[in-house]
């Protein structure tokens, strides 16, 4: 049915593609009015494919740096990482917990804030379970954690509760999760909840309400960075990379060859070089050069994982697992890089890299140092770096010892 033209108020035949909310009585009334109207027009769609589910697609183009949805979470909870995460604001490598559950957390602020208090805090501590290495084997703390706050959620606003209710809970879509354990363990710790009457069923239903609708974000600043934002990559006409991702015989050579043009400036794509789906298959190359002759393909492993860690560091920067995991890995692919350079006898490169490794692997220390120790002092992770950097400062030593004999 037409209806009236913003601009003039005249019959309107012709309505917005995006939103399909409002009409124009012509293209030029609907360019007048577009600098009032872009404020409330979605950029997106909610589309259901039989294949990939439900998401968002996009209905114009989008310019880098656009906030497509600004929406509070219901629920949040910590990312799982290699060291403990502060159970109110997400930090990594927290050391400190807390005095009354005896959980993660990183300061008096995020202990006393109501997304601990009100939630697991008071849960944990009255079952009087604590965190341990035993508890990160076992279940995955940030399932945990969400599965709780979701669950207490009927208590504490129940208008809410009936609309994460009607979100979709058929398991039968992509990318489900077994929250077999999960569940075993809420069932197990709500109970004696006081003013929370939740069945079996109902929690069920709830986890996987959780697992299917929840999504991924990062928070490492701290205290309490609440505002979680979201990362949805929802990108048409990448041929070329989908073609890369379809397992023929020649993907690792075409994925090696893709990111090599990325890093030259050079790749015929439609996204930022930093994109997600770059990402994806910059690490896909790193594992297939890892499955051939690393050092024949060392050069280019170096530069991928530098560039990976380039990412991280706007990122995630500070003490964060992404950052840590590829400083390490970026250590490993120097070390295999300097067989190469030894072959040619670029000692001068050699001990550059050594030097560059050396430091990428203290960073990584501070990160790793804070992890789960297995029993008193041990934590396998910080023990491995520290070997690592042994080896590193003797192959200097021996380089520069080497140097000076043939001086």
């Amino acid at each position: 049915m037409e209806q009236d033209c913003p601009v003039c108020g005249a019959k309107a035949p012709h309505r917005c593609a995006s939103c399909l909310s409002v009409w124009y009585c012509s293209v030029q009334h609907q360019k007048e009015h577009w600098k009032i109207h872009c404020k409330v027009c979605p950029c997106f769609k909610i589309v259901e494919d039989s294949d990939l589910g439900k998401g968002f697609v996009a209905t114009r183009n989008i310019k880098p740096g656009t906030v497509i949805l600004d929406e509070r979470p219901v629920a949040v909870s910590p990312v799982n990482g290699a060291g403990a995460a502060c159970l109110t604001c997400g930090l990594l490598g927290t050391s400190r917990k807390c005095t009354h559950c005896k959980w993660p957390i990183c300061s008096l602020e995020c202990e006393e804030h109501p997304f601990h208090t009100e939630n697991e805090c008071q849960i944990f501590a009255s079952n009087g379970l604590s965190y341990s290495f035993e508890c990160v084997t076992r279940w995955s703390i940030q399932d945990l954690v969400m599965a709780i706050r979701v669950c207490l959620l009927k208590r504490k606003d129940s208008v809410k509760y009936q609309q994460v209710l009607q979100l979709c809970s058929n398991f039968s879509l992509p990318n489900e999760m077994d929250v077999g354990p999960i569940e075993t363990a809420v069932k197990s710790l709500l109970p004696g909840v006081e003013g929370l009457q939740l069945e079996y069923d109902e929690i069920s239903k709830l986890l996987r309400v959780f697992s299917i609708n929840c999504f991924r974000s990062s928070a490492q600043e701290c205290p309490q960075r609440l505002d979680l934002g979201s990362e949805f990559h929802f990108v048409a006409g990448l041929i070329r990379i989908s073609r890369l991702r379809c397992g023929d015989a020649h993907t690792g050579d075409d994925l090696i060859d893709f990111c090599k043009s990325v890093l030259a400036g050079s790749a015929e794509i439609i996204v930022h070089p930093n994109h997600e789906l770059v990402q994806q298959a910059m690490r896909d190359a790193c594992n297939t050069i890892c499955r051939r002759d690393v050092t024949e393909y060392s050069g280019d492993l170096v530069k991928f994982k530098r560039h990976l860690l380039s990412i991280q560091d706007l990122l995630t920067p500070g003490l964060t697992p992404g950052r840590a995991f590829l400083q390490e890995e970026l250590s490993v692919a120097l070390h295999y890089q300097c067989r190469a350079l030894l072959a040619e006898g670029n000692d001068g490169q050699v001990e550059r890299n050594c030097e560059e490794s050396l430091g990428l692997l203290k960073e990584a220390l501070k990160f790793f140092k804070n992890g789960i120790p297995v029993s008193p002092g041990v934590v396998p992770a910080a023990d491995s770096i520290k070997k690592d950097i042994s080896k590193v400062l003797n192959n200097l030593a021996q380089l520069r010892l080497q140097r000076y004999e043939d001086a």
